[in-house]
C-alpha cells in the first residue's frame, strides 16, 4: 500500500489553514485573549491601532496563502503567479508587525527562563517556516 503524495504537506496545510482562520477570528471575536490584549493596548496607547491593523493583514495574507500551499500540495499547474508573489512579500512585511501578541507571548517564555523561551519561538519558527518555504517555491518556481 502506497501513501499518497505529498502526505505530509497536505496535512500541513489543513493544520495551517485551521490556525490561520482561527486566529483570525480571535482578532474579531470579543472576549478572546488577543482581541482583550489590544483593546487594552488601545485604551493605553492609542498608536497600537497600528499594531491591530498589521495583526488582521497578517491573518488575511496567512489566510491568503493556503491558496498557493494547497495548490502545492495537490501539485496543481502554477495559476496567477504574479499575485503569489506580491502575497509572499506582504506576508513578509507583515510577519513582525503583525505578530505583536505572539512577541509579548515569546517575551514573557524568555522572562520565566531562557529553554523555554527558546522553545516557544523554536515551536512557533518550526510551524511558520514551512509555510514560507512552500508558499515560496510555487510563487518562485524556475
Amino acid at each position: 500500500m502506497r501513501l499518497p503524495n505529498n502526505l505530509g504537506l497536505k496535512l500541513y496545510v489543513a493544520i495551517f489553514a485551521v490556525f490561520c482562520l482561527c486566529g483570525l477570528m480571535n482578532l474579531s471575536l470579543s472576549g478572546s485573549e488577543i482581541n482583550t490584549y489590544y483593546s487594552t493596548l488601545f485604551t493605553l496607547h492609542l498608536p497600537a491601532r497600528a499594531w491591530y491593523v498589521f495583526a488582521i493583514l497578517d491573518g488575511i495574507f496567512s489566510c491568503l496563502s493556503v491558496i498557493p500551499l494547497t495548490y502545492r500540495a495537490f501539485t496543481m499547474p502554477p495559476q496567477n503567479i504574479a499575485f503569489f508573489q506580491w502575497l509572499f512579500f506582504l506576508r513578509l512585511s507583515a510577519l513582525l508587525p503583525g505578530n505583536n501578541y505572539q512577541y509579548v507571548v515569546v517575551k514573557a517564555a524568555f522572562h520565566g527562563s531562557m529553554l523555554l523561551g527558546l522553545l516557544t519561538l523554536g515551536v512557533w519558527a518550526v510551524f511558520i517556516f514551512p509555510s514560507f518555504k512552500e508558499h515560496h517555491a510555487y510563487a518562485f518556481k524556475k
